[in-house]
């Protein structure tokens, strides 16, 4: 029979051998956004039409938003 603190013992080296995350929990991934979000609000203060087309091209223009990097990517969220 194995004693008790070779059991121990066992148990915590295997704890030491297993991989730990890293980062924040699961991944630096985990914490970007997955859109570029936009309100309402701001959308009818800049002067949309009713009926217009509101994308990253024309937010871009109208100077709503200014994506960069990552962000040309990632979908919009109103």
């Amino acid at each position: 029979m194995v004693s008790e603190e070779a059991l121990k013992v066992v148990k915590c080296l295997s704890y030491r051998r297993i991989p730990k995350l890293r980062g924040i929990a699961g991944g630096m991934h985990a914490g970007l956004p997955k859109y570029v979000p936009v309100n309402l609000k701001d959308i009818a203060e800049t002067g949309f039409q009713e009926g217009k087309e509101v994308s990253l091209e024309t937010l871009k223009k109208k100077g709503l938003i200014n994506p960069s990097r990552r962000e040309r990517k990632l979908p919009l969220k109103v």
